[in-house]
Formats: C-alpha cells, sequence, structure tokens
C-alpha cells in the first residue's frame, strides 16, 4: 500500500484498528494497538510535542467541518507536515519516548489530488439529473448506510463511489480518511467529506489553523506546514507547499555548506573622493578601492586581489615610498586607517579614531615611510601625525572650520631634510613644519593679492621647493617661500559644481611628477593629460597634451574627467606606464612613449539598480545604471563584452529572454526599450506609462514580457505580437519591486513595498486568489514568500532586503540589503534569523543580486557605490549535475569545481560537505561569518 505508515514502515489498515480507550488528556498515553503491519501508536491531537520547554495543554486540532459534538475526537493527517521522529535532514532519525501518527506521503498526496478533480467530475455530470452535488453525493452514502450512523466505512467509502462510476483503490480510501479525518472507530463523517470536498482547496487552506513564522528552532520538526502561515514582513498570509517535507525547514536552522568568494570587482571610485586614490606598487600592479574593498589589480593577468579589513566605505588612500603598503582610511562610528601589503594583501596595522570623527578624508606617508598623517572629517578637520608602527599619535591639530568635506588632500615635501606637509582643500592651503617642542605646527599660504582665495584639489612639490598646486578652475597655481607667484591656466573649466551634497567635478584634479622629476603630469575635468617641464625648479612649457576619447566611439560622449593618477617609470626614459581613473568609473592605462591609451576596467558613471544574467549564456550578465548606457559582461573573462547608449533616456531595470534573443531595459521614465541580444541594436519601443520602471522579467517561454511600475501596476506584453501590451495587473498598493514567474509560464508572482505578495493570471491580468502552494516558479526573486521567511536579520522592518535570488537547484538563496552585505542562506529558508554566510564590501544599499544559470557565480551590484561584485560560488553544483528534490537523496552532492581551491585545499574533483576554513585566505576569499 502507498501514502500511511507505521513507526516501523509498515502499511497500516484503517479498519483494523482498535480504538483508543484514553481519555482526551495533554498528558494521556496513546494506545498500543496492533495490526497485520505492525504496531501503530496514534497521537492525540493535543499531545505535548517532543522536546517541548514544558507542558501545556494544546487546543485539539480538527479538519475543516468537522463536530467535535458530533464526532468526537478526529483523527488522521489533516494537519499536514511531518513529526519529529520522522527523517531529518542528514540521515539521522530522532526516536521519542512516544511514536507519532500515520502520515500521508507526498506521492500519496499527489494521486489524492487527482482522485479528488475526478469526484468533482464524476458529481458535475449527475447534478442536472439529480439535484446538486452535494445531494448527490449525500444520497449516494445514504443508500449505503443503513444504520444512519452518518460515518462510513473505508469499504463502505469504496462502494459509494463506485455507484458514482469513480474507482477508489482501499490505499486511496485509507489515505482520503487520513486527509479529512477519521473518529476513534476508524470511520469518516460523510457529510464532513462531502462539504470539504466540494469546498474547494483554496477554501480549505483558508479554514486551516493559522501559525506564526518565521520559526523558532524548537518548532521546525513540530509544526503545522498545512495551512496559512503569517510573519511580520510580509502583509499576506503564505502557504507551504502540499506535503511539505519538515526536514527541509531543519536544514535552514544549519549554515550553509557552500560559500562565496570575491572573484572581481567592475568599476572605479572616481566620484566621492576628494584626493587622488589611484597608485602604481613596486611590481607594477595597480592599487585602487571601491566601496569598502581595497583592490590590488594586475594588468598583465587581468586579476585582482583584495583587502577586506574594513567594515565601512573606504574614503582615501595613500601609497608608502617602498612601493608595496598602503593606507586606506574608511568612514564609520568609529573610523580607523588601515595599513596593509598590498602583496599578500594582509592588514599591517590599523589607526583607530575616536568616535565623532566620522571618517578619513586624506591620508599620506612620510618620504622616509615611517610617519603617517592622517585628516579627520570632523568639523575641524583633525590632522594627526602618527608614529603608525607604533600605533602613536606624535602630534595632532585642526585642520579647517567648517562643514566637512573642507579639507581634500595631503601630500609630504619629498625633500631631503624637509620635515613639513601640505594640506588643502576650500579656500586654503597650510604647510605643516615640525618644531622641536610642539610637534607639526601649520602656516596658510599667502595668496599675496595675486587672487581671492581658491579651493585646491591636489599639489606636489619639486627639487626646488615650488609647489605646484591644482585648482577648481583648471588651472595651476605656483607657489614659492609660502606664497602665490602664478596661477598658469590649464585644463578647461569643465565638469560639475557641488550642489545639494554632491561633489564636484570640475578643475584639475590630480598633479604627479615622472621618476626623473623633471616631468609634471596634470588631470583634469576636460578629460586631458598635459605633460609640463618643470626641470627649471618651476612649472615651465607645456610639452604635449593627450586626450582621452571617449571609450564609446569618437563623439558619443563627453570626454571622461580624471579623478586619478599615477606615473610608473620604464626601464628606459619616455618608456613609462601611466594610469588614470576618471570620472565614469574607468580606469584606463597609456603608454608614455606613444601616448596610446587603453581601458583596463569599465565601470558605471551612476547609481546601479539593474541586473541579468544570460539563460542561455551563464557567464554573461548585463548591468542598468541611471545613465544612458546599459553593459553586457562577460564574467568568465571579467570583461566588457559590448555596450549602447539608451539616447536620453535612463536605466533602471532590465532582463534577458530565456532564450536569449532579446534584451528588454526598463527606463525611469516609464518606457521599455527592447534590444536584439547579439548586437544591441533596438528593436522595439514601448511607452505606456509616466512612472518609472522598477522590474522586468520574461516568461520562462519567452513569449511574454511582465513589467513592474512606481504606478503600483504591472503590464503584460506579447512578444509574439511585437510587444503589444495585452493585460495590466492592478492590485498592488505601492510600487511593484520583484516578479517571478512559474515554470508554465501561466502564473506570475509580484511583492510590492506595502509588503503584498500577490498571484496573477498572465493571459488575462486578472489576481488569482486561489491558493497557489503548489505552483512551480521558475526563478525565486521575491523578498517575500514562503520559502524565503527566515531571509529577514533581527530588527528588519521589511524594507531592509533589497534582493534575493534562489540557486538554480534550489537549495540557496542569496540576498542583498540596506547594510552593504550580500548573504547566503539554505533554502527554503524558514527559521527566524536564519544562519547565513555574510559577506561585506559594498558600501549602503546593495541594489540587487543574482545567482548565475549554472550556480557558478553570483553578481551583486551597488546603488551609490556604482560596483558590480562577481563572487565566485564554492561547493555548489550546476543545474545539469542534479536537481533538488524534497527527497534528501535527491538532493545533488556539494562539489568544489575550482582547482588548487584556496578554501577547500581539494582538487577539483573533490566532492562532500566541505567547510571553508578562515573567513579570508590570502586576501582572496570574501570574508564571511
Amino acid at each position: 500500500m502507498l501514502g500511511y505508515i507505521t513507526r516501523d514502515g509498515a502499511p497500516a489498515n484503517l479498519a483494523r484498528l482498535r480504538p483508543c480507550p484514553y481519555p482526551c488528556d495533554p498528558d494521556a498515553k496513546p494506545a498500543a494497538v496492533r495490526h497485520e503491519g505492525g504496531p501503530l501508536q496514534p497521537l492525540h491531537q493535543n499531545e505535548k510535542s517532543l522536546g517541548a520547554p514544558n507542558k501545556v495543554a494544546r487546543k485539539p486540532a480538527l479538519p475543516p467541518f468537522w463536530n467535535a459534538e458530533l464526532y468526537g475526537e478526529a483523527f488522521g493527517d489533516f494537519q499536514g507536515g511531518r513529526k519529529k521522529d520522522e527523517v531529518l535532514a542528514g540521515g539521522a532519525k530522532r526516536v521519542g519516548e512516544r511514536a507519532r501518527e500515520k502520515r500521508i506521503s507526498s506521492t500519496m498526496g499527489r494521486r489524492l489530488e487527482k482522485l479528488t478533480d475526478a469526484m468533482l467530475a464524476a458529481l458535475q455530470k449527475r447534478k442536472d439529473l439529480h439535484g446538486g452535488e452535494k445531494g448527490v453525493l449525500l444520497n449516494a452514502f445514504h443508500s449505503i448506510d443503513a444504520a444512519k450512523l452518518g460515518t462510513v466505512s473505508p469499504g463502505g467509502f469504496i462502494k459509494t463511489w463506485s455507484l458514482l462510476g469513480v474507482a477508489v483503490t482501499s490505499d486511496e480510501a485509507m489515505g482520503l480518511f487520513l486527509k479529512y479525518g477519521h473518529d476513534k472507530q476508524g470511520r469518516m463523517p460523510y457529510e464532513v467529506f462531502t462539504s470539504a470536498l466540494l469546498a474547494g482547496r483554496a477554501k480549505l487552506v483558508g479554514m486551516a489553523r493559522q501559525v506564526r513564522g518565521p520559526f523558532r528552532p524548537s518548532q521546525l520538526r513540530r509544526i503545522d506546514f498545512s495551512g496559512k502561515i503569517s510573519y511580520p514582513q510580509c502583509r499576506k498570509a503564505v502557504y507551504a507547499p502540499s506535503g511539505f517535507d519538515a526536514s527541509l525547514a531543519v536544514r535552514s536552522a544549519e549554515l550553509p555548506k557552500a560559500s562565496l568568494w570575491l572573484e572581481f570587482v567592475y568599476g572605479y571610485n572616481g566620484i566621492t573622493t576628494t584626493s587622488n586614490n589611484l597608485f602604481y606598487t613596486a611590481t607594477g600592479e595597480a592599487v585602487y578601492f571601491m566601496a569598502g574593498v581595497g583592490i590590488v589589480y594586475d594588468p598583465a593577468a587581468h586579476a585582482q586581489r583584495f583587502f577586506l579589513g574594513h567594515n565601512d566605505d573606504v574614503t582615501c588612500a595613500a601609497m608608502h615610498p617602498d612601493g608595496k603598503l598602503v593606507a586606506t582610511g574608511q568612514v564609520g562610528r568609529e573610523p580607523y586607517t588601515c595599513i596593509w601589503d598590498t602583496t599578500t594583501c594582509r592588514e599591517v596595522a590599523r589607526l583607530p579614531e575616536e568616535r565623532g570623527s566620522r571618517g578619513l578624508v586624506a591620508v599620506g606617508f612620510s618620504p622616509d615611510g615611517q610617519k603617517l598623517v592622517t585628516v579627520c572629517t570632523d568639523n575641524q578637520h583633525t590632522v594627526k601625525v602618527w608614529d603608525w608602527r607604533a600605533g602613536q599619535v606624535v602630534s595632532e591639530g585642526k585642520g579647517h572650520n567648517g562643514t566637512p568635506p573642507q579639507v581634500f588632500g595631503v601630500t609630504w615635501n619629498p625633500n631631503p631634510g624637509c620635515d613639513e606637509f601640505l594640506t588643502f582643500g576650500v579656500a586654503h592651503v597650510k604647510l605643516w613644519r615640525a618644531t622641536k617642542k610642539d610637534g607639526y605646527k601649520p602656516r596658510a599660504l599667502s595668496f599675496n593679492k595675486i587672487c581671492s582665495p581658491f579651493t585646491v584639489h591636489c599639489a606636489v612639490f619639486l627639487p626646488s621647493g615650488t609647489i605646484l598646486a591644482g585648482t577648481n578652475i583648471g588651472s595651476i597655481a605656483v607657489f614659492k617661500d609660502g606664497k602665490l607667484r602664478q596661477v598658469v591656466p590649464a585644463h578647461k573649466d569643465l565638469g560639475a559644481r557641488a550642489v545639494a551634497g554632491v561633489l564636484s567635478t570640475r578643475g584639475l584634479r590630480c598633479l604627479c611628477l615622472s621618476g626623473d622629476k623633471r616631468t609634471a603630469i596634470s588631470g583634469g575635468a576636460d578629460g586631458r593629460l598635459l605633460f609640463w617641464d618643470v626641470s627649471s625648479g618651476t612649472l615651465g612649457d607645456l610639452l604635449r597634451a593627450v586626450p582621452l576619447e571617449s571609450p564609446y566611439g569618437a563623439g558619443k560622449d563627453a570626454p571622461p574627467k580624471i579623478r586619478g593618477l599615477d606615473w610608473r617609470p620604464g626601464e628606459k626614459p619616455g618608456e613609462g606606464s601611466i594610469v588614470v581613473g576618471t570620472s565614469r568609473g574607468d580606469l584606463w592605462q597609456m603608454e608614455e612613449a606613444s601616448g596610446s591609451a587603453r581601458v583596463l576596467i569599465f565601470g558605471h558613471s551612476a547609481d546601479l539598480y539593474g541586473l541579468a544574467f544570460n539563460p542561455v549564456k551563464a557567464h554573461v550578465f548585463a548591468t542598468a545604471a541611471e545613465h544612458d548606457r546599459i553593459f553586457v559582461w562577460d564574467g568568465r573573462r571579467r570583461r566588457l563584452l559590448r555596450t549602447t547608449s539608451m539616447g536620453t533616456e535612463v536605466a533602471r531595470a532590465i532582463a534577458w529572454s530565456s532564450n536569449g534573443l532579446h534584451l528588454a531595459v526598463g527606463m525611469a521614465g516609464g518606457g521599455v526599450k527592447v534590444l536584439d541580444a547579439a548586437n544591441l541594436q533596438p528593436l522595439y519601443w514601448k511607452k505606456d506609462r509616466d512612472a518609472a520602471i522598477q522590474e522586468i522579467k520574461y516568461s520562462p517561454d519567452s513569449a511574454l514580457l511582465a513589467v513592474g511600475a512606481h504606478d503600483c501596476h504591472i503590464d503584460i506584453y506579447s512578444v509574439a505580437q511585437n510587444y503589444k501590451r495585452i493585460a495590466r495587473c492592478v492590485g498592488h498598493s505601492a510600487t511593484v519591486r520583484h516578479l517571478d514567474w512559474c515554470v508554465d509560464s501561466a502564473l506570475l508572482q509580484s511583492n510590492c513595498s506595502g509588503y503584498e505578495i500577490l498571484y496573477w493570471d498572465a493571459r488575462s491580468g486578472k489576481q488569482v486568489r486561489q491558493n497557489t502552494r503548489d505552483v512551480k516558479w521558475a526563478t525565486w526573486t521575491c523578498v517575500l514568500g514562503f520559502p524565503v521567511m527566515g531571509i529577514w536579520e533581527k530588527g528588519s522592518d521589511g524594507t531592509d532586503i533589497n534582493a534575493a535570488s534562489r540557486s538554480r537547484t534550489g537549495d540557496f538563496v542569496v540576498t542583498s540589503d540596506d547594510f552593504g552585505h550580500v548573504r547566503l542562506l539554505n533554502c527554503p529558508s524558514l527559521l527566524e534569523h536564519a544562519p547565513a554566510r555574510q559577506y561585506a564590501g559594498h558600501s549602503s544599499h546593495v541594489m540587487c543580486v543574482r545567482f548565475s544559470p549554472d550556480n557558478k557565480r553570483v553578481v551583486s551590484v551597488g546603488g551609490k557605490d556604482r560596483a558590480v561584485f562577481q563572487w565566485r560560488t564554492h561547493a555548489l553544483v550546476s543545474p545539469e549535475e542534479g536537481n533538488a528534490g524534497n527527497d534528501e537523496n535527491d538532493r545533488p552532492r556539494l562539489k568544489c569545481e575550482i582547482e588548487n581551491c584556496r578554501v577547500c585545499g581539494r582538487g577539483s574533483n573533490a566532492t562532500g560537505p566541505i567547510v571553508p576554513r578562515a573567513p579570508w585566505d590570502g586576501g582572496e576569499l570574501g570574508r564571511g561569518t
């Protein structure tokens, strides 16, 4: 027989059960009854659960329409869910003092659904001749109930349905008795069955007892998964799939065996920094930072290493004279500066600042490398000189009063015998010189009535002691002996002024000297590199100008504004290299001899929101930011594949069709542009609203496109009809944020900012109010719903998680949140505050995260940090190697596919549970907890 088992795994027979002699008492022991299949010990519905902290009487659970006064106590599997003595994750079996009642297996559950559909169809055919369906069925039961008991045995039940033309096997009959409830004699009240059968599945689910989720560990093995489940972050009740395996719930209480490590970061911070943040190491690698990550980039290998020692955004950096160590300062409640080794990416020293100093705006090493200057972002811009190896402050002073940032940078005088440094910023330049008693004391340089004080963004010392300073209007100011001597026009005054808290991009932002100190290079907002003769000890003639053209083609975009610059001497004079960072987030390298320049790493110039993987080519993904371009990337080669302009439109969301042929882009102005994915040529343009598009998704069959927007509506477009709108889904009370399609493309689920989860008929646009608990979803990117109840951290208010993505095999879910974290959890995640591996690096508000279709990568995009983080998954399998199922034996084993893996130390064919080593190894593994 199928569908119900006893304690020893043998089939049960309801007709052979003896009545239970024990009263309905919370502490009553169930009767041990015997039948052909072995001992069966029914559980009283009000019995205390195993492992409960105290003995509290629970109200007996009753199946729908059951009248306890008429029929007494109800027995059966109408509550659903697995009991405590069942097989748990990992294969162990928990055996309690008392055995549990029979249950309906998931296989039998599916058989019973088909059977009840056949029963309803048979009643529908007979109702015209013999009255309504209810009358037809009750008359049939009455015909075999000669004693008028109102109950029926399994044999009588089978006979009744044979009269109605439906064949019911004995095991199916017993399954229905368990599902709809039976009394202690093993008989089922047929009026209860009739009412439940005709009520429909949706109504029965609605009548089920409501429980509150997400669950605590003590609840996971005994919770009723059959009814409504409510939890704080969702206004609508959610439901577990029929016959849900409780061992999956237990698994959500475990830390994921899989993990992530940071593989590559696309972009460069060319917006929020006030001073140069780009340097060459002694080995020719480039050092810079994005968000909260220090990056060492090897141009030859096109690979990166990462320093992950910061817990908030990095704001400034400085290179040690040895070309090996670098200092990076951050913001935060308790900010600090890290000195770390660029070879190993390991921390060497940490210099903490006082609470209230807000952060660091500038840092700089002394020429001998023994001292480090830090400038804080408090209102006084406190300047400290550290003996950084000892961790001691040797001097402290006030940099400049005013709302930060007022000080933009710091630079030491590298000339022998000169123990002094400059700080500069808004309308000031100060020279700090060492004294015998009072440490370093500042003296403001005089503008000498040549002009009004101006803002200085950068400065360098010439061997003669002359100071060259770059100004906010693009000129070079020359200071000698503490006074301004001349102002030389250099770069065009392009870029934006500082407004509404946005930092200025104007002026001359970078200055550096060649290795022989005879040439100076300046970089400005006009996108040009200017080479100056300084061999005379002061600013001489302009030697040459090298413009950086737009990387997207001549005339297609304005020249990139230069924000970072460093010069590395070559083996011979004139053979050096120059690395350049721009306000568009790009990293360039130019050869000194030829003046030719190329982009090493592309980035974004506006806040990032949209992200989508190519379903056909799993290593290819696309991004959309709030600017006029969308980008398509090759994650395997870590390079930009192609890009195209959106014209005057600004992109917010992006989606690939399931066949990989089309790429749809949702705009901030409400339009949708469809591109040919192969060449990014426009195919269609649709605009049916003015509200910004928030989410966009193709159906699994690529026939439909769903578009969710800020106007609370979802539009459905037919691809075959040239993207004609065929339906509009109306019902949400706030911005539609997330969409998912079911596997057959018939239904759509959506989340909104009002904490709702709704379901829709894709063809009609009507809201589906029937229960959808057993619908199979092709993807899961919604942050609300049964399988993601536990993704919320303690104290979350429902807005903290911005995106979620289920792995293709269904075993894991990854989330991104407002705190700069990417988190990996087991799926389904049902435990309250479920354990997760947490990875930092982004700035606040990580707007989107997605698993690749082959499970090999995860990509996350920041909002304000404009960074794309590409993570490599560790110990996940690709979908073709197996599909996750409810049966533990069906779930694919974890596998490490990385040769010489730095996490597990195994070869590429290692399988089995793998526990990662230390949180980060060699600076390359993403920090996880």
